[in-house]
């Protein structure tokens, strides 16, 4: 993510240089020097590889659409950039509170549209039966705490971990659901 932010703020960087410096600062200030065999640093190459061609595809994603990056961890809490968000059920008040991972904007017309995107390492669940009953409903908590005077364009899970049982076309596939209207 931190590279992604840092590719958005100067374009010209190259993600190689990117990725590395990232890896590099974290093998070095993280570990501090406890790990050094030549094992670890292949695992940490081959980590580095697959950080790169994540954000690659992110970056293209990025630089070829109408949508731009407008926040990265967005906070929602007490102590956060936005308050929480409350739901009133009967005479109870919850008030939930988060992190959205990334929040695209695309101006026109006077109009703000807005685009939530999550980014996943694990499994992901888009199936339209566990968004209509309930079960899934983390995208659209945060698109709800956004909204206001905004339009949802949509929201997104993008897989950001590379699994090589998968064909090229799909590895980073988004998924999610878009505003029909």
């Amino acid at each position: 993510e931190h590279a992604i932010r840092d590719l958005c703020r100067d374009p010209a960087q190259k993600p190689e240089a990117l990725v590395a410096n990232h890896v590099n600062r974290y093998l070095r200030e993280a570990l501090q020097g406890r790990e050094d065999s030549a094992r670890f640093r292949a695992t940490f190459d081959r980590i580095g590889r697959n950080i790169l061609e994540i954000l690659r595809n992110v970056w293209e994603e990025i630089r070829c659409g109408d949508f731009k990056p407008a926040c990265f961890e967005l906070d929602f809490s007490r102590e956060g950039d936005l308050p929480p968000l409350e739901v009133q059920t009967g005479s109870v008040t919850l008030r939930l509170g988060g992190k959205i991972d990334r929040v695209d904007a695309f101006l026109k017309d006077d109009t703000l549209y807005l685009k939530v995107v999550d980014y996943k390492t694990g499994a992901i669940d888009d199936s339209a039966v566990s968004y209509y009953t309930g079960q899934k409903i983390q995208l659209q908590l945060y698109m709800s705490e956004l909204k206001g005077e905004r339009i949802p364009a949509g929201v997104f899970y993008f897989p950001a971990s590379i699994n090589y049982t998968m064909e090229d076309e799909g590895r980073f596939r988004r998924r999610g659901f878009l505003n029909g209207s």
